[in-house]
C-alpha cells in the first residue's frame, strides 16, 4: 500500500538550520511508519522518524527527526560526498516526478551530515 502525506505550502520564512520551529514545520503534517532497508527492505523501522514536508514559491523543504534509542555507534562506511548507500545508516528522500514507481531523485544524509544524491533510472 502506497502511503501519503499533504504538503502544505509555507507562508512564512523558513531558516535552514536544522532547527523545526518555523510555523510552517509546526503545521506541516508528519510522515511516520517507514521501513528499513537492512537486514530486509520490508522490515518496520525500529526507531521513530518523523518527516515533514513544505514548499514556498522557491523551494522544496524537508525536514526529519531521527530518534534512536539503539545503544552504540552509527553504521557509516565513508564520510565522502555521494557515497554507495548500502549499510549505511541513513535518510533518503527519493522524490518521483513522473509518478510511474521506476524513476526519480534521491537525496540523502548520514547521521554525519555526509549527503548525496542520485538519478533513478528504470529502477
Amino acid at each position: 500500500d502506497l502511503k501519503s502525506v499533504t504538503i502544505r505550502e509555507s507562508h512564512s520564512s523558513i531558516q535552514v538550520d536544522g532547527v523545526l520551529d518555523e510555523e510552517a514545520w509546526l503545521n506541516a503534517e508528519p510522515a511516520q511508519d517507514f521501513f528499513q532497508r537492512f537486514p530486509a527492505d520490508t522490515s518496520v523501522a525500529i526507531t521513530l522518524t518523523a518527516v515533514k514536508l513544505t514548499y514556498d514559491e522557491d523551494f522544496f523543504y524537508v525536514g526529519a527527526v531521527c530518534y534512536d534509542h539503539v545503544k552504540g555507534d552509527y553504521v557509516v562506511e565513508s564520510l565522502r560526498r555521494d557515497f554507495e548507500g548500502r549499510g549505511n545508516d541513513a535518510l533518503n528522500i527519493i522524490i518521483d516526478p513522473f509518478s510511474d514507481l521506476t524513476n526519480g531523485f534521491l537525496f540523502g544524509i548520514t547521521p554525519y551530515g555526509v549527503q548525496r544524491e542520485s538519478l533513478i533510472i528504470n529502477g
